[in-house]
Parts: structure tokens; C-alpha cells; sequence
């Protein structure tokens, strides 16, 4: 496990070693750039020297020309690099060409003549030359103040000429100073720069982080049934970094899907609590009629198996349906199937005259009734729940159950019970509520019958609609897709 305190920290000395082999890089180059530089000028005094005595005894024996005058014209027209001095020795005698700017200084000596500054200034620093173990190679002369090169140019016939060719390189070493300087003050600068930038972020990163996980212990599922404003102030989604913002989003969401799964778990539980009372009532009922009536008639016995194992199959159906609905929110095509809706109207209503001997239902069937392709368990599911509803609060009244057809299948269940305020009417479908008041005679429940019609008739693409009059009537009128 990293922390970010110790990656930052790495990294900062990261920073500084780049830097320094930076500085060590750029110092090298202009060291090696100074030197390279310094070696041609000196080679190209060198070069012209060598192409210059080429024709020396032709112009000394044949021209008559003076050694003088020749070593004169030689030193006027080579090659002059700045503070460059360049000596000829011919017999004894020297010539040289030695730069203004390396005398100015010596202007101020009561010796005002410039040839003898000249010849002191070369004197100066040729004194102990002879001792050097010298090459034709470039050496250092004098420390490293100098650059020079000695070289014996031999002419046919004639005496050795001795050239020597002296740089000096004290401007160059003070250019080099003074850029190692700079350049060093610049790594440091920017090396604090660094840290400081480097300490600011990390003071900035350690506060988001402190808010991140204050928010996150902040969120719990009370805090989600906030609105979204609110959650956002509480929350305080305005972090330095953006990223932050985005983690606590996921954070909220994540734990929105963990909501979502547990509602759902308890809506199974609730949901299957209840649905599952009714089919186990109708297998109850049919047992009893079995030991009343049908012990000793066949006939009784295989309507009521049969009743049974069809209840039985509409129980795994509807336990199917239930884990579908509090799994996947979503309806699948899969279990649609074509249904002949008035044989599935008769029969849901024959089982519950079973289960509810005393209470009157009538069933008024359109003749122009057509195949419906839906969902079977959830169609008998919704009219189920409709018909026990009407059957709990019809005060053993009527009901009344119409099927008719126009474009869409309509399905209306009139009961003559206690009705429902009109300001009831529009919470009824909400989970868990109950309407006490006006239903005093409830049988109980969870307040679930309701909501899980209104989920049915979502999933089926219809519509419900329920007009009523409190101590009158209620009337539930479903409009279904034919599919």
C-alpha cells in the first residue's frame, strides 16, 4: 500500500536529480563546446602556418625577400582569434602578433611602448616554457589559463621554425563561472519553486481527502431521501478537484444500488407475504370442501385436485413473477403468451365464490372479445388483487366485474361498499398506506394489494383509473394493451 505523501516526496527528489544531472549536463556542454572551439582556432593558425611555408625557401632564395618582411606578412595575414598570441622564432629572432586587449592593462606601466609591452606580456608567460614537455598536441600552460600549441615547422635546407600559438582563456572561464553560476541559482530557485508548489498541492490534496471521507461518513440511507439540492449542501460538492466531486457521486450512487437492492428484498418479503395468503387461502378452502363433502365422491375430490394443482402452479408462477419484479424492475417478453381473458375472468372468479361462499359476484362478459397477448400469472395477479380489495371492503355487498373490448381490453370492477375520499384517492397507491378512516373494516395487510397493481399496470403498458364516493360505491376501471 502507497501513500501520497511518500510518492510525492519521491518524486520531488526525482525532480532534484533531474535537475542536477541537468546542470551537470549543460556545464559539460558548453565546457566541451568551449574547448572544441578553442582547438579549431588554434588548428586554423596552425593549418595557415603550414600553407604559408610551403613556398618559404622559394621566397627567401629566389625572391630575395627579408625572413623579417616574410614572418611580418605571415603574422598579418593568418588567422587572428580573439586574445589569441602567435609567436614565430626564426634563428634566435622572434616574431609574434600579441592582441591589444591583453595589453590595455599594461598601458598604465611607466613603459609606454606598446612593442615592449608586448614582448614583456610574452616574455611573462613563455618563462619556464622550454622546461614543458611539449607536442605537436594542444596542452594547458599556466594552470588552465592558457591554451597552447608548440610545433618545429622544418624547411628543406633551412633552419627549424618554432611556432606557438597561445590562447588565452580566462574570458571563456569566466563566461563558464558565471553560467555554472547562474545555472545553479536558477536549479535551486526552481527547486524551492518545486517543493513549495509540491507542498501547497499536497495541503490542498490532504484537505480534499479529509473532505471526501467526511462526506462519505455523512451518507447513509436517511440522507438519500434527501433532495438533491440539499444532499449537495450537506455533502459539499465543491471540492479543489473535480475528481473528488466524482467519487462522491459514484459513492452516492453506489449506495443508492445498495438502497435499491434492499428495498427490494423487503418489497419480496413484503410483497410475497402477501400475495401468497390468497392462492394458500383457496387450497385451504378446497381441502376443507374435500373432507365435508368429497371423501366419497370422485367427483368433488378430482375438481378440487384439480383446483389445487392449479393453484399450486399459479403459486411457483407467482413466485417467479415476484423475484422478477424485485430483481429486474423491467418487464420481459418471454412470458408473453396469448390468453383467452374471459375463461381467465371466470375462472378467478369461480375460486374466489370458493374462498368466499357468501359473498355475490356477477361477471358480464362483451361478446366481441378477442385473444390477449400478455402476461398470464400477472393478469390473474391484477384482477385478483382488484376483486379481494372490492371483496374487503364491499360490505358483502354486489360487486360487479364488466369485460368489455374497444381497441384495448377494459375491465371494470364496481363494488357498493364504503368508498374512498377524493383526497385519498391519489396516495392509495402509495406502499404501506392505508386508508383507516373511511376503511374502518379492514382485514389487515401491509398495505401492498394497491401498489403492486399499479406495478402490474406499469409493467403491462394500461392504465388504471378509480372514481368512488365515500358510504356509495367504488369503481376500479383497468384499460389493458391487447399486446
Amino acid at each position: 500500500m502507497k501513500y501520497i505523501s511518500k510518492e510525492l516526496s519521491k518524486n520531488y527528489k526525482k525532480i532534484i536529480v533531474i535537475f542536477c544531472i541537468s546542470y551537470i549536463g549543460i556545464i559539460s556542454f558548453y565546457s566541451s563546446y568551449m574547448y572544441k572551439n578553442t582547438k579549431n582556432q588554434i588548428r586554423s593558425i596552425e593549418t595557415f602556418v603550414n600553407y604559408e611555408f610551403l613556398d618559404f625557401q622559394q621566397e627567401i632564395a629566389f625572391l630575395g625577400e627579408n625572413p623579417k618582411t616574410f614572418f611580418k606578412e605571415a603574422l598579418d595575414e593568418s588567422p587572428k582569434p580573439d586574445r589569441t598570441i602567435i609567436n614565430l622564432e626564426y634563428q634566435g629572432k622572434n616574431y609574434f602578433y600579441v592582441p591589444r586587449k591583453l595589453i590595455k592593462n599594461r598601458k598604465n606601466s611607466k613603459n609606454q611602448d606598446e612593442d615592449l609591452l608586448k614582448s614583456e606580456l610574452l616574455e611573462e608567460i613563455l618563462s619556464g616554457f622550454d622546461k614543458m614537455n611539449l607536442s605537436n598536441d594542444i596542452r594547458n600552460y599556466s594552470g588552465y589559463r592558457y591554451k597552447i600549441l608548440y610545433k618545429e615547422v622544418n624547411v628543406k635546407g633551412m633552419s627549424p621554425i618554432k611556432l606557438k600559438v597561445i590562447k588565452d582563456m580566462s574570458k571563456e572561464y569566466e563566461r563558464l563561472a558565471l553560467l555554472s553560476l547562474f545555472s545553479l541559482v536558477w536549479i535551486v530557485l526552481t527547486i524551492l519553486i518545486a517543493r513549495n508548489i509540491t507542498k501547497k498541492f499536497y495541503v490542498k490534496f490532504s484537505n480534499s481527502i479529509e473532505d471526501l471521507d467526511n462526506s462519505t461518513n455523512n451518507i447513509n440511507l436517511n440522507s438519500l431521501e434527501l433532495k438533491d439540492k440539499e444532499l449537495d449542501q450537506k455533502l459539499n460538492f465543491k471540492n479543489e478537484f473535480e475528481e473528488f466531486n466524482l467519487i462522491k457521486r459514484s459513492y452516492i450512487d453506489m449506495v443508492k444500488r445498495l438502497k435499491l437492492q434492499m428495498d427490494s428484498q423487503i418489497d419480496f418479503v413484503n410483497n410475497a407475504s402477501h400475495e401468497l395468503k390468497t392462492p394458500l387461502f383457496i387450497i385451504s378452502g378446497y381441502v376443507d370442501m374435500i373432507k365435508r363433502w368429497g371423501i366419497d365422491d370422485k367427483k368433488i375430490v378430482l375438481e378440487a385436485l384439480t383446483s389445487i394443482e392449479e393453484e399450486n402452479k399459479n403459486m411457483i408462477s407467482l413466485v417467479e413473477k415476484l423475484l422478477f419484479l424485485a430483481k429486474d424492475k423491467e418487464l420481459n417478453k418471454n412470458y408473453y403468451e396469448d390468453i383467452d381473458l374471459e375463461e381467465e375472468m371466470k375462472h378467478t372468479v369461480n375460486n374466489l365464490k370458493v374462498l368466499y361462499p357468501d359473498q355475490e359476484i356477477k361477471l358480464y362478459l362483451d361478446k366481441n372479445l378477442h385473444l390477449i397477448f400478455s402476461d398470464k400469472a400477472l393478469l390473474n395477479q391484477l384482477i385478483l388483487n382488484l376483486l379481494e380489495n372490492a371483496i374487503k371492503y364491499g360490505e358483502n355487498n354486489l360487486i360487479e366485474v364488466f369485460l368489455t373490448f374497444e381497441d384495448n381490453y377494459i375491465i371494470k370492477i364496481r363494488d357498493h361498499g364504503i368508498g374512498i375520499s377524493e383526497e385519498n384517492i391519489s396516495l392509495i397507491f402509495d406502499k404501506f398506506y392505508r386508508v383507516d378512516k373511511s376503511r374502518s373494516k379492514s382485514m389487515g395487510g401491509h398495505g401492498l394489494g394497491l401498489t403492486i397493481v399499479k406495478d402490474i399496470v406499469d409493467f403491462l403498458k394500461g392504465e388504471i383509473i378509480i372514481t368512488s364516493e365515500v358510504g356509495k360505491f367504488t369503481e376500479v376501471k383497468l384499460i389493458i394493451p391487447r399486446g
